[in-house]
């Protein structure tokens, strides 16, 4: 079974953690204790951004009655066990490029595909800001922008909602992005290139 990078980091903060609850919570409890938090936490109201889209998380898992149920048994999510086993694949893609384009006699395998996976990564970091940037300007204009005869269709505010819709989703795909080439690099922790490479490592090990 597989765990996502962005699992090891968070080990000691539970989904129930995140929402300020107890392991035995109700539905009703996970309703309103994420309403209360969503008031605090939302961006729109000052909040920090990622520490909402953690509780949002938190609470469409404890939500479900089935996604909750493979949280308590696993200490994982469906999206974690999809991560691992994209970051398996997408690791193949990038082994097999390497290899074809760099010279494996004196190049570091190992070192060249954590060189091009921490590029995309800072690269897909980068969309990830922009996109937030966006997803906030969009919100406040949404705010801002009063049609003058309410009687009529406010087209604008549909053309705002249309692209807020997008940029979410570009943002839920960005994020999953980044967890899953955060568990490539954690994968390629335990891999050396090179004999004597290796043969430090084992010396340090045996010392």
């Amino acid at each position: 079974m597989f765990t996502t990078y962005l699992d090891k980091l968070n080990t000691s903060m539970t989904l129930y953690e995140e929402l300020e609850l107890p392991r035995n919570c109700t539905i009703e409890e996970i309703k309103h204790q994420y309403r209360h938090l969503a008031n605090i936490h939302h961006p729109d109201k000052g909040g920090n951004t990622e520490k909402f889209q953690r509780i949002k998380f938190a609470y469409e898992v404890l939500i479900d009655p089935s996604r909750r149920k493979l949280y308590d048994e696993t200490n994982s999510t469906a999206e974690s066990l999809n991560v691992g086993a994209e970051a398996i694949s997408q690791l193949a893609n990038v082994f097999f490029t390497v290899i074809a384009n760099i010279d494996l006699h004196h190049a570091n395998l190992i070192d060249t595909m954590r060189y091009e996976v921490n590029g995309e990564l800072t690269r897909n970091e980068l969309s990830i800001a922009q996109c937030n940037q966006q997803i906030v300007n969009l919100n406040v204009a949404k705010k801002k922008l009063i049609h003058k005869n309410p009687q009529e269709e406010n087209l604008l505010l549909g053309f705002l909602e249309t692209q807020l819709s997008t940029r979410n989703k570009d943002l839920k795909n960005f994020q999953h992005r980044k967890e899953t080439l955060e568990h490539m690099i954690v994968l390629l922790k335990d891999y050396q290139y090179g004999f004597i490479e290796l043969a430090a490592t084992l010396t340090e090990v045996s010392q």
